[in-house]
């Protein structure tokens, strides 16, 4: 419909359906189907500059130290107070050993304390693996046996059969014996998250920290009407794919 699409898209959509079933009449069988080049999408994807998720936390935090940063049903606590409890934690967690490619099973519960130790992870360059200990015993072992984490942490000692955990209340009362080091800005592996496992073993997607950037940068721009002053409720569980 020439009245509907320019000679330009048309042309595209007819060189996206030949590529699509020249693919599928491959004798090859592929894991995916390309419908559209990586040079088209390039081409009409815009490209913005990311502006860094530690930037953007450190803004906040500079601009609106004593704003609300995270509520719940007990407590509150503002960006001041929560960059101080990261960049602690941070040095306790460095000091274990966690920095740079390092990987952290976290035993989520919805709690301050979740929020502030994926922060500190990241904090270290490290990667953390949300993971729900109140699910299948079988599901937990295949995790911990595919990731290999150097460490685990969860809400009490000992909660799976044969692994040494380490207790979030632990960390939080340490106190750091090393200065913070400089955060430096590096594309690590932020998180890996597992699908259900509905059609087949349950399988790892790592997620790097320019692509939580991104969906954090695109949810601030299309979510709020302004950056400054929004709130956004926790409802689906950090492991939920």
């Amino acid at each position: 419909d020439e009245a509907s699409f320019n000679k330009d898209w048309i042309q595209e959509i007819e060189a996206s359906f030949t590529r699509s079933i020249e693919n599928f009449s491959n004798e090859k069988i592929k894991s995916h189907i390309e419908l559209i080049s990586l040079e088209d999408v390039q081409r009409i994807t815009p490209q913005k500059p990311l502006n860094h998720f530690w930037n953007l936390f450190s803004s906040h935090v500079k601009d609106r130290p004593e704003s609300i940063a995270i509520q719940t049903s007990k407590e509150e606590i503002s960006y001041q107070k929560l960059d101080e409890l990261i960049n602690r934690l941070s040095s306790v967690l460095y000091e274990k050993g966690i920095n740079q490619h390092k990987k952290v099973v976290v035993d989520v519960h919805r709690s301050l304390e979740t929020v502030v130790l994926i922060f500190a992870i990241l904090r270290n360059k490290a990667t953390f693996i949300p993971v729900d200990f109140e699910q299948g015993e079988s599901r937990i072992e295949m995790i911990i046996t595919d990731v290999e984490p150097d460490l685990i942490i969860s809400h009490s000692k000992n909660v799976i059969a044969g692994y040494n955990c380490t207790v979030v209340s632990s960390l939080f009362n340490a106190t750091p014996n090393k200065e913070l080091l400089k955060f430096e800005f590096q594309d690590h592996i932020a998180y890996i998250l597992y699908t259900s496992g509905s059609t087949g073993t349950p399988k790892g997607c790592p997620i790097k920290m320019s692509s939580l950037t991104n969906y954090l940068q695109w949810s601030s721009e299309n979510y709020f009407e302004t950056s400054n002053n929004g709130h956004f409720s926790w409802f689906t569980p950090l492991t939920f794919d």
